[in-house]
């Protein structure tokens, strides 16, 4: 499978200001906070399982399920054959078991987390937001499959057979959706420009699109003014062939899937992927109010710096 590269957005927060004398106090709170707050191995399988579920990565989660034994009923990922009536309550159950399990953990008692709320703004009720949006519904292996040959096709540019099955696996998702269908008209456009298919460019924009089937015009013109270039690779606009363009699509088409098919229309991303978000952007907090804490500087290799005191 495909590397891929996943574009994390986060607004600055304003916070209220804090006086000079509780400065001590906080930064006792959190190195104390930082010591007493140990997140079970079992907790953070669950977190690596739900973020290779969410992008796909079948083979690997299964691999990862089996050596770190985590139940087969996992997050998103469930047997076709768990019971579960009507309402969905065995998974629902199950949820939320594997929601108290990790709430516990991260949410010691009121006064941290309120002390926590005045330390770092919004981001502890985020933190409480992220552990409370687990799914109502979980994926079969069946459902997984086809979101993840929907996601293979984007990414290896062949956008029709994806539309194809995207009408066949979800009907109504591209009615749902006009910008999703706008954005795979364009990529279409730019694999044939890609691969300097000129005529055939021009004949799909004469006969699929219309003015009132543009979508984003100023999108629309910056694809169509690659045929300006002989060289599009070269152009202003070369940002459009490069493979975060198909990634970044293919991603969000992933998590506009797994909004439609488990009925969660707030978590959009891996909880892993929001709980990192999260600690850049409290990190960022920390260093703007000159708070001496333990920052973590490479997050591939978990490297942490200790506060200089």
């Amino acid at each position: 499978m495909s590397n891929r590269h996943f574009h994390r957005r986060y607004q600055s927060v304003e916070m209220e200001p804090m006086d000079d004398s509780s400065d001590n106090s906080n930064q006792t709170w959190l190195q104390d906070g930082l010591a007493s707050m140990q997140l079970k191995r079992s907790e953070m399988n669950k977190l690596i399982m739900d973020y290779l579920v969410h992008e796909g990565f079948k083979e690997a989660a299964e691999r990862f399920r089996e050596e770190a034994g985590i139940e087969p009923v996992n997050l998103r990922l469930a047997e076709s054959n768990a019971p579960q009536n009507a309402r969905g309550e065995s998974g629902e159950s199950v949820n939320k078991c594997q929601k108290n399990n990790i709430t516990t953990t991260l949410k010691k008692d009121a006064h941290q987390k309120q002390t926590n709320s005045k330390l770092l703004g919004t981001s502890a009720s985020e933190i409480d937001k992220t552990l409370d949006d687990w799914p109502s519904k979980v994926e079969t292996p069946e459902m997984m499959d086809k979101r993840i040959e929907v996601r293979q096709l984007i990414e290896e540019g062949d956008i029709l057979k994806s539309q194809t099955l995207i009408n066949l696996y979800y009907p109504e998702l591209l009615d749902n959706h006009k910008n999703v269908y706008f954005r795979l008209q364009q990529q279409h456009l730019i694999e044939m420009i890609r691969q300097q298919r000129i005529s055939d460019v021009l004949a799909y924009v004469h006969d699929h699109l219309s003015v009132d089937e543009l979508g984003d015009l100023t999108e629309m013109e910056r694809t169509l003014a690659l045929l300006a270039y002989e060289k599009p690779d070269k152009s202003p606009y070369a940002s459009l062939l490069q493979p975060s363009q198909r990634l970044q699509l293919a991603s969000d088409i992933n998590d506009i899937i797994l909004q439609e098919t488990t009925g969660n229309v707030e978590q959009t991303k891996p909880r892993l992927v929001t709980l990192l978000t999260l600690l850049f952007w409290t990190q960022s907090e920390l260093e703007r109010k000159k708070i001496q804490f333990p920052k973590m500087t490479d997050l591939v290799n978990g490297t942490i710096i200790e506060p200089r005191h």
